[in-house]
């Protein structure tokens, strides 16, 4: 049997190292590329939890709805209100101009799921309002 040259050794043993060199840096690019992606992945995650804490809280849509319909300038008024599991029905029969202004931009600026919103012309100082929030 004739020894094996150790430049054939070396060599292979240079080409093996090489190998294991490239391998270990494309394992190190993914596992960067694998990292953003988590961290991304993390910073929509934070988004959708916030966004759900703000839309999906009943306790905060009651307490703002009492905290708008308990005002100053919409004591005067009469309001029907029903509440179910899921929705709550306000129900204006007779709004100044003033009051339905104040009342709508209230409604329009808080965050309410509106299922319906409807406002009707009594006369030219008046009107009514119907609106159905979701809890």
């Amino acid at each position: 049997m004739k020894p094996v040259n150790p430049i054939y050794i070396a060599l292979v043993l240079i080409l093996l190292f090489s190998y294991i060199l490239t391998q270990l840096k494309d394992n190190k690019t993914l596992l960067d590329e694998q990292k953003n992606r988590l961290a991304n992945q993390e910073i929509i995650v934070n988004k959708i939890n916030l966004l759900k804490k703000t839309w999906d809280d009943p306790k905060k849509v009651q307490k703002d709805i009492q905290k708008i319909t308990g005002s100053l300038i919409l004591k005067n008024t009469k309001l029907d209100r029903t509440q179910t599991n899921k929705l709550i029905s306000l129900s204006y029969k007779s709004l100044n101009n003033n009051q339905l202004n104040y009342l709508t931009n209230k409604i329009f600026n808080e965050v309410f799921k509106l299922k319906s919103f409807k406002i009707e012309k009594i006369d030219d100082y008046q009107a009514s309002l119907f609106v159905e929030i979701e809890l």
